[in-house]
């Protein structure tokens, strides 16, 4: 295990005027609570009094007392920049923001298996979705493909627009370029100690709950009615973005032992 000074050495800065979080669909509302924790402890709770758009009531209520709750409005906006016509009124601005976007991934089949059984959410906040439902969980993914791609890259999160392979190096190139955090929803402890051993602050047990659980929920779905395809977007931004989430967690030495008996000694039952 690392020294404190070693730790302390490798803590990296993380601008909370700049923070944005990339919140794509059916990938984990709880991240809210990890930025909560790192800046605003004491508000640990408050987000899960909101009943709908939990991260983005926090962010209204609380923009003024908590210094990363601005980063949690509409949370499932594109990421927009000057040459897409951006407006004030756009959460995300990739020319203001580039380096300082968080955000966990989610395996693309698993989270379109969620979107399906959870009222078939796939949606952007304030973008309509144009067919809504779908009679069984290939056709909901087919049309939603590529939806963290679509977010990456400048579009919304829904049915209404497509994505193209043409979109997929874009993707890549903003993960590696303007992302301080990435990391995975099925990783979700090892995540959240990364984030701390990268920017500071101690776990909180809070911080490892599922705030809003899906219908149905399970850890891992079925696949078998998707019959073999996969979304041909997000399974090639997913993939680089796991890679990206290992080497962090090799080059911070995070594992579940330093994550227990360090930033996470508050809540070792995780670990």
């Amino acid at each position: 295990m690392p020294s404190d000074s070693a730790a302390l050495a490798k803590t990296e800065s993380l601008s909370t005027t700049k923070l944005a979080w990339l919140h794509t669909p059916k990938a984990g509302t709880s991240f809210a609570n990890v930025l909560i924790a790192w800046k605003c402890p004491h508000m640990l709770g408050f987000m899960e009094k909101e009943k709908r758009a939990m991260a983005h009531r926090f962010c209204s209520k609380h923009a003024h007392d908590c210094e990363v709750a601005q980063s949690l409005c509409s949370s499932h906006t594109p990421i927009m920049s000057d040459e897409d016509e951006y407006n004030m009124t756009a959460i995300h601005n990739w020319n203001r923001q580039q380096g300082s976007f968080v955000g966990m991934l989610r395996k693309p089949m698993q989270r379109h298996m969620s979107g399906f059984i959870d009222n078939q959410l796939m949606s952007t906040f304030g973008v309509d979705v144009v067919h809504g439902h779908y009679k069984n969980p290939l056709d909901y993914a087919q049309a939603n493909e590529g939806c963290a791609t679509k977010l990456i890259t400048g579009l919304p999160c829904s049915d209404k627009y497509k994505a193209d392979i043409g979109m997929v190096p874009k993707a890549i190139q903003r993960l590696d370029t303007g992302f301080a955090f990435i990391g995975l929803t099925e990783e979700w402890a090892l995540s959240v100690c990364l984030f701390h051993t990268m920017f500071g602050g101690e776990c909180s047990a809070h911080e490892f709950n599922n705030v809003r659980p899906g219908h149905a929920h399970q850890k891992e779905y079925d696949l078998a009615q998707f019959k073999g395809w996969t979304d041909p977007y997000d399974s090639i931004v997913y993939d680089h973005a796991k890679s990206m989430f290992w080497s962090n967690v090799a080059r911070y030495d995070v594992s579940w032992e330093t994550c227990r008996l360090g930033v996470c000694k508050e809540a070792e039952k995780f670990f």
